[in-house]
């Protein structure tokens, strides 16, 4: 046989090597559509991408995920980390990082609030020098009305519910079918796949949990269908009601007020461990506590007495206890109370008072631990430059002139898409109420954290908030690390971006008992990490967040327990930015504005 035919019979047999190499080590194409996501294998790896694990930066790693766990963790030489059974995504360029995990979330029914959304009628101008003569807040009731006639209004996304007439669900605890294309919950759409829930209104805690953990081989139809949801929905861990003064404030719910807690009392021990049976039966996982006066308003209190025994009677159930709680002379009492979280941040709504003390805050940071500072909730007034609708002088800007969160990030090909047109009007409904300062929220968030407290992202979004779910989470992971980077004293720069990364996944899974760390065993799937026995509950995106930590919405693929979760766009005309919607939004705002 000649040198040439030898030579011509190993070109061949090596490219049929390479083909072959090729075939095993092809990158998935992401799925189209549900019915894709769950018949696509949730086995893989995705190699040589920059790995955020949940506590730190590993460079040229590669992961592996079997039946839907993260199996192995190798770095360095991506050929010699492959196993060759297994498709490969090359992660070259990109980023991984476990999906997030909304700490403050609301399970609601937005479409309910559109009265308190309408009532913006009147349209808000600026009067300082850079923003005279333009309108900061464009009337609702005239957008809405453009948006309708424009029938933009074809099917109004309700957290996932088939609503017949946009303000009631058509079965209480029922299930809808899912079709591939459903305008359904927006959390996955944006990375998120766990949300603690901190009041479910109206539907029992049992409701929203439904689907949760239900990703594995169904053994029947029923399993099948919760299997399609549970790609669709994010785990919500639910409180369902919460403990509040009688008829206080969730009195527009229609709730039955002997649900909510009477503040003067009398109390004995075994009406409080009543009150948390029955919230235990009903599904909740965990307990969720209003104390505090309402925006300083003489309103019913609950007293510190029945706080601490609502703490005692949980922890007797092994119940965490989640207080919501924005006064810093309120702490004292959620201080002595033994409460596991602190939702909002003890000062948050004291106009007047000075940043926390250090005494304060390492007193704070023994006692309760753990604070989500749901910064984005406190800064969404019109002129604030941390509001999501500031076009004008956003602190984006200072980076580079004229830039925003709107231009800049909502409307691109990876938000725009992904909200209806409602969720449009929320963003631009901007406030003019005398919020806080937010320096001084940035100052104490930073001072809490420098005291040892530790701190996860909760968006607060429900109803008619300019905070969208699932999106206004990367917004609150910005603001927390701004606030570190520009006032802690042990995270600046990247280490601010870290401990925000922190704050979205790992932080809230170790506060929720939702890891495997230290020898903990969690009641469900673990998450918040990629490292062995974890669920594969992962984000990757084109672009570092260590960079910019906007770059959390430039999502490439999510995946839930392994499955490449269906993000569908609801709106793929505009993935321009400039669909009809915005075109009509800025012909509104651009009216006269006196």
């Amino acid at each position: 046989m000649s040198s040439r035919l030898l030579f011509a019979i190993a070109q061949l047999f090596f490219s049929i090597l390479s083909l072959n190499a090729s075939f095993v080590f092809a990158e998935p194409t992401p799925p189209r559509n549900l019915d894709e996501s769950i018949q696509a294998a949730n086995s893989f790896q995705i190699g040589d991408v920059t790995l955020f694990d949940g506590e730190r930066i590993q460079e040229r790693a590669t992961v592996t995920v079997r039946r839907g766990w993260i199996n192995g963790v190798c770095t360095g030489d991506p050929t010699a980390c492959r196993e060759s059974d297994l498709p490969y995504i090359d992660g070259k360029d990109r980023f991984l990082m476990p999906s997030l995990i909304d700490s403050e979330g609301h399970f609601t029914r937005p479409a309910e609030m559109l009265g308190q959304l309408l009532n913006r009628e009147e349209p808000i101008c600026g009067d300082k020098p850079e923003t005279k003569g333009q309108t900061l807040r464009a009337s609702s009731t005239d957008v809405m009305a453009a948006f309708a006639a424009k029938g933009l209004f074809t099917e109004i996304d309700t957290h996932g519910l088939r609503a017949d007439n946009g303000m009631q669900p058509q079965k209480l605890g029922g299930r809808y079918d899912i079709p591939p294309s459903a305008n359904y919950e927006k959390h996955i759409r944006f990375g998120v796949t766990t949300v603690l829930d901190m009041g479910a209104y109206p539907w029992p805690a049992n409701y929203v949990r439904r689907s949760r953990d239900h990703w594995k081989d169904p053994k029947d139809a029923e399993q099948a269908d919760l299997r399609k949801e549970f790609l669709i929905y994010a785990d919500l861990f639910g409180s369902g009601m919460w403990a509040s003064p009688a008829n206080m404030q969730f009195g527009y719910f229609g709730v039955d007020p002997v649900y909510n807690l009477k503040p003067d009392g009398p109390w004995t021990a075994s009406d409080v461990q009543a009150w948390v049976d029955r919230r235990l039966s009903e599904g909740s996982d965990h307990i969720k506590v209003f104390y505090e006066h309402w925006k300083g308003k003489p309103v019913p209190k609950i007293d510190s007495a029945t706080l601490t025994a609502l703490v005692q009677a949980a922890h007797a159930r092994g119940a965490k206890v989640f207080v919501h709680n924005e006064s810093e002379a309120d702490a004292e009492a959620v201080m002595r109370s033994g409460a596991d979280v602190n939702i909002h941040a003890p000062g948050s709504y004291d106009l007047k008072s000075d940043v926390l003390s250090d005494v304060f805050a390492a007193r704070f940071a023994k006692a309760i631990k753990v604070v989500a500072p749901t910064l984005s909730g406190f800064v969404q007034r019109c002129d604030n430059p941390y509001s999501v609708s500031n076009k004008a002088t956003h602190a984006l800007s200072s980076g580079k002139t004229g830039a925003s969160f709107i231009k800049d990030y909502f409307e691109t090909s990876d938000v725009m898409p992904y909200v209806n047109a409602l969720d449009e009007i929320r963003v631009a409904a901007c406030g003019t109420w005398p919020g806080p300062d937010f320096e001084r929220l940035f100052r104490n968030t930073a001072k809490l954290y420098d005291h040892g407290v530790m701190l996860v992202t909760g968006a607060d979004a429900g109803e008619v908030d300019p905070l969208i779910e699932g999106l206004g989470l990367h917004y609150e992971a910005y603001l927390i690390r701004d606030a570190l980077d520009k006032y802690s004293t042990s995270a600046k720069g990247q280490l601010a971006n870290l401990a925000a990364l922190r704050a979205l996944t790992s932080n809230a899974a170790l506060a929720y008992g939702l890891h495997i760390e230290n020898g903990n065993e969690p009641k469900y799937d673990p998450r918040g990490f990629i490292k062995p026995g974890y669920r594969a509950d992962l984000l990757l995106l084109r672009e570092s967040p260590l960079q910019n930590m906007l770059n959390t919405l430039k999502i490439d693929r999510v995946f839930k327990g392994g499955y490449n979760a269906n993000r569908q766009m609801v709106r793929p005309e505009c993935a321009s930015g400039n669909c009809d919607s915005r075109q009509i939004l800025r012909s509104v705002e651009a009216q006269s504005c006196m």
